[in-house]
């Protein structure tokens, strides 16, 4: 059994001048590329460095009066672990029927807001639109 040579000549096949164009434009690719990471790079960079040397949204002592103030979970006491359940109990007990002065004081008529009023102009609009249709 006679040995082939593998004999490959890249210029046999294409001309040497498209090999250096093609070879010109890879670099070309490369060298563009490189320059537009390191551009990104160095402007968000530049970036960070302007948010270090803004000063901190909130100081030691914000964040410290933040913590310990009272969160929701602070109003509601724990059912007792006796009883066995799991869950909470409001502070006080449940309401099923408002009294009238609750009512008054925490009820705001819809007549006193000019819902009346606010009611009659819109439904002036709705029937000029409706008016302009053909």
């Amino acid at each position: 059994m006679k040995k082939r040579k593998f004999n490959f000549k890249l210029t046999d096949y294409v001309d040497a001048h498209i090999i250096k164009i093609y070879a010109i434009v890879l670099v070309s690719v490369l060298l563009i590329a490189i320059l537009v990471v390191a551009g990104v790079s160095f402007y968000r960079y530049s970036l960070y460095q302007d948010e270090l040397k803004k000063p901190p949204l909130y100081s030691e002592q914000d964040i410290s009066a933040i913590l310990e103030s009272p969160g929701l979970t602070d109003f509601i006491i724990p059912e007792s672990l006796e009883s066995g359940e799991r869950g909470f109990t409001p502070y006080r007990d449940q309401l099923k029927m408002w009294s009238d002065e609750m009512v008054e004081h925490y009820i705001i008529p819809p007549e006193d807001l000019g819902v009346d009023q606010i009611s009659r102009e819109s439904r002036k609009l709705i029937e000029q639109k409706l008016d302009e249709i053909p």
